[in-house]
């Protein structure tokens, strides 16, 4: 046993325009579904620590957190934190 929970899975939506790509080389990484907007459901490793949010970030309005709700709420902060900034 160690710090942290045990890995769990996430699932982020991608826009059709980065979904081909997004997770290219992700280990672990599991399409879920396509939906009937374009947009890919994929299931991702999701470790312990504020990585996962960080970059699911860097894919700007092209993805979108959704569980579990622990990681959307962290990349909400986030973008909350980033607009009060500016």
């Amino acid at each position: 046993m160690g710090p942290g929970k045990p890995q769990d899975r996430a699932t982020v939506a991608f826009s059709p325009e980065v979904a081909w790509w997004a997770t290219k080389g992700v280990q672990g990484a599991e399409t879920l579904r396509t939906r009937e907007d374009g947009w890919v459901e994929v299931s991702v490793p999701n470790g312990p620590g504020e990585g996962l949010a960080g970059w699911i970030l860097s894919f700007g309005p092209d993805a979108v957190a959704l569980e579990p709700p622990e990681l959307r709420d962290e990349v909400v902060r986030r973008l909350e934190a980033t607009l009060a900034a500016s």
